[in-house]
């Protein structure tokens, strides 16, 4: 695992998506799936968008296929959807980001080594975990994912 850089305190301004929310790791793929086919309809996927994963749950703390999750698509502006996909506004909050380029298997260890970092600087998670993909894995020479870990603390 190579991190590319520093652990960080970054304060997010308020932030727009549209998300699909679902239950169990075992339906990231597919739902990843249908929001990049609504978004590439709507026009969304275009100047490399970037895609991310809320997690609502702990899988410390919670069954694999029982943690809840929104997969979404970054968006400069509110956008009018109908269901399964959902307006998200990410309000304005404190986060510590940790920036990765990973293999799929790796996803877990980074995880722990960010709240790890957390806790040693006593910083108190607070909120919805996300992951921010940067371009696509596909495209990468070793097919790592360059990702984004954003953990909210209470400022």
């Amino acid at each position: 695992m190579r991190t590319i850089e520093s652990f960080q305190l970054v304060n997010l301004p308020e932030t727009h998506a549209i998300g699909i929310r679902f239950t169990g790791h075992h339906a990231i793929e597919e739902n990843f799936q249908k929001l990049i086919q609504w978004a590439s309809a709507s026009h969304l996927m275009q100047n490399q968008p970037v895609l991310g994963l809320m997690y609502h749950d702990s899988f410390k703390d919670t069954a694999w296929n029982e943690v809840r999750m929104t997969c979404f698509i970054l968006c400069h502006e509110k956008q009018t959807v109908t269901p399964p996909y959902l307006d998200i506004t990410i309000a304005p909050q404190t986060y510590i980001r940790g920036s990765f380029e990973l293999q799929k298997s790796e996803f877990t260890e980074a995880w722990k080594m960010a709240f790890k970092w957390a806790k040693e600087k006593k910083y108190q998670p607070n909120g919805d975990a996300m992951e921010w993909y940067i371009g696509s894995h596909l495209e990468h020479p070793e097919g790592k994912f360059t990702v984004q870990f954003f953990i909210p603390v209470a400022s």
